[in-house]
């Protein structure tokens, strides 16, 4: 008989879905989509009651973030004797006060992801740089690093690069600096030989947070998934990820499987992704940012990138160590 799974996230996005056709393969699994509070109150304390009797009917919990939809998962999970499985994505342990991000910022939450994160039989880190962010928090946690991953089989290159520059972040106002957005801009007016675009933020959204007008050379998607999305990665020959913090990277190292050459900051978790298959700037360096990027519009390591998501972050990867883990832990008297 298969063990059960409950899969505890706040919604479906693309790297959780990965992980939950992984335990559809080899558990049985329920899957629990919390929603926010602030968006749906109602919704939100119905699936803390769904949590109870998911933690009683499984044999193990797999939670994504350590944030207020873990809470009564992990709560039910110790009293009920049942293991978890914590994945932090990285924002709960993060903490930038000069751009207001990260969750280590806020009193209450923190005090949230401190039981939630104490109270796991395991926990996950998306890479070693959010390992060491969760150990300064944390010092007695014992994190294991498991990487994102991406479908190396869906994200895959086209036959002819353009000489396009890309990035993808989601559309918050804080993005046009923490994800260095703002910098991506100013260097387009300086590498006018090639086009920047951005998805994730319409024209509009974006103008209103900068403080000149946008490049001629520079177009708003606004946000994009699945074939759209890939369509861009195809097409793009550079991909910048120009960000001040970066727990992993995953749309990063969807546009490296695309063989996108990258452009990346030395911050987080960043380096970790790329290696030696990219370029690196300073942040909020834009003159740093414009000579990068027209050495990676001449540069042939497209297919070195590839090779590195292939090697380190594959569904297969990301597959084999999941499932090692699990095991173990539903193993462990």
């Amino acid at each position: 008989m298969r063990k059960k799974v409950l899969f505890v996230r706040p919604k479906a996005s693309r790297f959780t879905e990965i992980d939950r056709r992984i335990f559809e393969k080899y558990y049985e699994t329920e899957t629990i989509d919390f929603g926010f509070l602030k968006e749906d109150p109602l919704k939100f304390l119905i699936n803390h009651l769904r949590v109870i009797d998911g933690v009683i009917s499984s044999d193990i919990v797999v939670i994504w973030f350590a944030d207020f939809h873990a809470l009564s998962a992990i709560l039910f999970s110790k009293i009920s004797g049942k293991k978890t499985v914590l994945i932090v994505g990285g924002y709960e342990v993060a903490r930038i006060p000069e751009l207001g991000y990260g969750g280590a910022l806020n009193f209450k939450r923190r005090l949230i992801t401190k039981f939630v994160v104490k109270n796991s039989t395991k926990v996950i880190a998306v890479s070693a740089f959010s390992k060491s962010e969760i150990l300064k928090c944390f010092p007695s946690a014992q994190p294991e690093v498991i990487y994102n991953c991406v479908d190396t089989d869906f994200f895959v290159p086209a036959l002819r690069k353009e000489n396009i520059v890309l990035t993808v972040s989601v559309a918050r106002d804080r993005n046009v600096a923490l994800k260095g957005i703002a910098t991506f801009v100013s260097a387009a007016s300086l590498v006018k030989e090639a086009k920047f675009v951005i998805v994730g933020f319409t024209e509009g959204e974006l103008r209103g947070q900068m403080n000149e007008p946008l490049p001629g050379n520079v177009e708003c998607t606004g946000y994009l998934d699945g074939q759209s999305l890939l369509e861009w990665y195809q097409r793009a020959k550079v991909y910048c990820q120009l960000s001040r913090y970066e727990s992993f990277g995953v749309a990063l190292a969807e546009a490296m499987s695309c063989c996108c050459v990258p452009v990346v900051t030395r911050e987080g978790a960043l380096p970790e992704v790329v290696g030696d298959t990219g370029f690196y700037v300073p942040y909020g360096d834009v003159e740093a940012t414009a000579s990068a990027i027209r050495e990676a519009l001449q540069s042939d390591k497209g297919r070195l990138a590839r090779q590195r998501v292939i090697e380190k972050f594959s569904v297969v990867e990301r597959e084999k160590k999941l499932l090692g883990l699990i095991d173990a832990t539903l193993d462990e008297h």
